[in-house]
């Protein structure tokens, strides 16, 4: 469905648990889905080049590989929205996620919504290790990484995941209602 086609009910962005609300952001869930705003208040986030392919060099770190999944797929206009609000967060850092054991693989169940709006969720997950941890803004450049890289000409979806910038051990997804 198009973004201008959004029902009003599907256009409210809900911060994951411990995260910012858009109150103390200073913004609204409006704000989020208007292109004006957008341009204006996360300008990295609609005209970001990709620069280097690579997370933070050093032990335990994964090269940045997304990997687009269609069954994964959620609305654009709803993913951003949670990005820009993570774009806003900017340096909270309270995107992390506990995962029990030292995972080798992210399962759905183990990911930890970070944002949600409509039927799309942003999650995180720790791979290869039991927490991991990164800037909000990081986690949502992994996220618009998926966007560029995982979208089709003429399809208002978008799905798959990625790193966040600067740490390989956070897995960035896109989970969509089931």
């Amino acid at each position: 469905m198009p973004p201008a086609a959004l029902r009003r009910a599907d256009r409210t962005v809900i911060p994951g648990p411990g995260l910012p609300s858009l109150e103390s952001l200073g913004i609204t869930s409006d704000d989020l889905y208007d292109e004006t705003w957008l341009a204006q208040n996360t300008p990295s986030l609609l005209n970001t080049s990709l620069g280097d392919s690579s997370s933070t060099p050093g032990p335990n770190r994964l090269h940045r590989r997304v990997s687009c999944l269609p069954r994964m797929n959620v609305d654009k206009a709803n993913a951003r929205a949670c990005l820009a609000y993570l774009t806003r967060a900017g340096n909270t850092n309270g995107c992390g996620t506990r995962v029990p054991g030292t995972p080798t693989a992210c399962p759905p169940a183990a990911n930890g919504a970070l944002c949600s709006a409509g039927c799309a969720q942003i999650t995180g997950c720790a791979y290869r290790t039991i927490e991991a941890v990164s800037a909000c803004s990081d986690v949502a450049y992994g996220g618009h990484v998926i966007m560029r890289e995982c979208s089709r000409e003429g399809d208002f979806t978008s799905g798959g995941h990625d790193v966040a910038w600067g740490n390989g051990n956070f897995i960035v997804g896109f989970l969509g209602c089931r």
